[in-house]
C-alpha cells in the first residue's frame, strides 16, 4: 500500500479504496462480532456485571434523581435500559459504541494488521487484559480508551475522513467525555500534548504532523453535553461534582496530611476552624472508611453541607503544605500507575442493588438473581484473582515495553509508532494522575486505560521489529 512519507500512514484515497474493499456487510459483521466478543464476561455471567456505582446511573432514569457525588452523562446513555426494561439494552449500546471505535482504530490506524496477526493480537487482547470486563460492566469507565482512541483518529487521520465520518467520531468523543468528568479532563490533557508534539514536529521530532481541530471540538462538545445533562437532572450548570473538594481532603487524611491540618488549626484563635475538628479524633485514615462507613461525615452536616467547606480545607491545606500537598499527589499517582486488577467489586449486589432490580427492573430479576456475580459474598471467592494471575503480570510488563517503544520510537525515527505510543503512554500517565491523587487509586481506574496500553505497545514493537527485518531484507537483497 502506497504511504505518505511524511506521516508513514497510507493516503486518504489509499483508506477509500480499501474501505469499499472491505464493504460494508463486512463491516457490519465485524463490528457485531467485536460487541459479542466485548460482552463475553457478562454472557458467560449471564447477567451484566454491576459495581458498587451502578444503582445510581441505571436508577436514574426512573427517579430522575442523581447524589451529589455523581454526574448525569453516563446516567443518560444508561437510558436505553429504562427503555428496554433490561440492563442487558445499556450493555449493548455501550459495547457496540466501543466495537465501532475499536474496529475503526484499526481501519484506519493499523489497516496493514491483517490474517494471523490480526487474530493473535485480538486472542491476546481478550484474554490477557481486561478489555472484555472493562466492557461488560456497567459502568462509564469502557469510554476511557475510545475517547483515547477517537483522539488518535481525529488528530491523526483528519486527512483520511469525509465531513459525516469525522462529525460522527467528533459525536462519539464528546459522549464519551459527557460519561465521566474525568474523561474531559484526559482529553483536555492529550489535546494540549497534541499541540506540543505538533509544534516539535515541526522542528524536527520524530512524529506524525497531527491536527488538534477534531479533537477540540469533540472535548468541547463533550463539555456542553456535560453541563446539558447534569443541568436536565439537578437544575444546576456543572461539569464535575461539588464533592471532589470532599474526596480529596478524604485522600489527605489517609495520607496523614489532613490529620495533621487538623491538629495543628482546630481549637488555635485566628485560625480556621473546620467542620471535623469536633470529629477529628473519631475520623479513620482510610479514604473509604472516611467517605462511607464513619458517622463523622453525617455528624458533620453530609454529602449535601460539608464539600463546600471542605474545599476551604483544601485550599488552606495546600497554602501551608505544598510541598507534601505535590509530593503526596505524585506518590497517589504512581501507585496508581500500577494498580490495574481486572474486576474489582466482583461480588455479590444483593443488598447493593437487589431492591433497585425488583422495583425498576423486574424481567431482570431472575436472571440477576442467578448470576454468577451474586453467588460470590467477596472478590476472592470469584475467579478474578486466578484471572488476575495472568491479567497483572501481562499489563504490567506491558505498561514497562510500552516506556521502550517510546524510546526506540524516539530513536529509529519511526514517526507512526513514535506518535501513537506516546500519546497512549501520556494518556495513561494523566489517567493515573487524575484518578489516583483526586480521588484515591483503585484498581478500575487503572484497568480501564491499561488494556489499551498493553495492546499499543505490542502492536507498535511489532511495527518496529518488521520495519527492521524489511530494513535487512532490502539490504541483503
Amino acid at each position: 500500500m502506497k504511504t505518505d512519507p511524511s506521516s508513514a500512514l497510507p493516503l486518504p484515497s489509499a483508506f477509500m479504496t480499501q474501505a469499499e474493499t472491505f464493504g460494508w456487510t463486512r463491516s457490519l459483521m465485524a463490528v457485531v462480532a467485536l460487541s459479542v466478543a466485548l460482552m463475553l464476561p457478562a454472557l458467560w455471567n449471564g447477567y451484566p456485571v454491576l459495581y458498587f456505582d451502578t444503582i445510581d446511573y441505571v436508577s436514574m432514569g426512573f427517579t430522575w434523581k442523581l447524589p451529589v457525588y455523581r454526574t448525569a452523562g453516563y446516567g443518560f446513555l444508561a437510558l436505553a435500559g429504562w427503555a428496554a426494561h433490561s440492563i442487558w439494552a445499556t450493555l449493548i449500546l455501550q459495547a457496540v459504541i466501543a466495537a465501532y471505535v475499536l474496529f475503526e482504530s484499526w481501519r484506519l490506524l493499523t489497516p496493514e494488521l491483517r490474517g494471523w496477526r490480526l487474530v493473535a493480537l485480538l486472542a491476546f487482547a481478550f484474554t490477557l487484559t481486561s478489555l472484555p470486563w472493562v466492557a461488560s460492566t456497567i459502568m462509564p469507565d469502557i469510554f476511557t480508551a475510545p475517547a483515547v482512541l477517537l483522539c488518535l483518529i481525529l488528530a491523526l487521520r483528519d486527512d483520511a475522513l469525509t465531513p459525516a465520518r469525522r462529525w460522527v467520531f467528533i459525536v462519539l468523543l464528546g459522549i464519551a467525555c459527557m460519561t465521566h468528568p474525568t474523561h474531559v479532563t484526559m482529553v483536555a490533557g492529550l489535546l494540549i500534548c497534541i499541540w506540543v508534539m505538533a509544534w516539535l514536529t515541526r522542528r524536527g521530532w520524530p512524529f506524525t504532523p497531527m491536527k488538534a481541530g477534531g479533537v477540540a471540538a469533540g472535548m468541547v462538545l463533550g463539555v456542553v453535553l456535560s453541563l446539558a445533562t447534569n443541568w436536565m437532572v439537578t437544575g444546576r450548570v456543572f461539569l464535575a461534582p461539588r464533592t471532589t473538594p470532599l474526596l480529596t481532603f478524604a485522600v489527605l487524611f489517609e495520607q496523614g496530611l489532613g490529620e495533621r491540618y487538623l491538629a495543628e488549626t482546630c481549637d488555635k484563635p485566628g485560625e480556621y476552624q473546620s467542620v471535623f475538628c469536633p470529629y477529628r479524633n473519631d475520623l479513620p485514615n482510610n479514604a473509604n472508611e472516611f467517605l462511607w462507613h464513619n458517622g463523622s461525615l453525617w455528624k458533620a452536616g453530609g454529602w449535601d453541607k460539608v464539600p463546600p467547606k471542605s474545599a476551604e480545607d483544601l485550599k488552606i491545606i495546600i497554602r501551608r503544605y505544598p510541598l507534601e500537598f505535590i509530593t503526596g499527589a505524585l506518590k497517589l499517582a504512581a501507585e496508581q500507575l500500577v494498580v490495574i486488577r481486572t474486576g474489582e467489586g466482583f461480588r455479590t449486589m444483593g443488598g447493593f442493588i437487589d431492591k433497585e432490580i425488583h422495583r425498576f427492573y423486574p424481567r431482570d430479576e431472575a436472571a440477576f438473581n442467578r448470576a454468577r456475580q451474586q453467588n460470590y459474598p467477596e472478590v476472592s471467592n470469584s475467579p478474578i484473582p486466578v484471572i488476575n494471575w495472568l491479567h497483572v503480570p501481562v499489563m504490567l510488563a506491558c505498561l514497562v515495553l510500552l516506556i521502550g517503544v517510546v524510546a526506540m520510537a524516539l530513536w529509529k525515527r519511526e514517526r507512526i509508532a513514535a506518535t501513537l505510543a506516546t500519546l497512549v503512554m501520556l494518556a495513561y500517565l494523566g489517567n493515573a494522575f487524575i484518578c489516583g491523587a483526586v480521588s484515591n487509586p483503585a484498581d478500575r481506574y487503572g484497568s480501564r486505560l491499561a488494556w489499551l496500553a498493553a495492546i499499543t505497545a505490542v502492536l507498535m514493537l511489532a511495527r518496529l521489529l518488521k520495519r527492521d527485518a524489511d530494513g535487512t531484507s532490502s539490504a541483503a537483497g
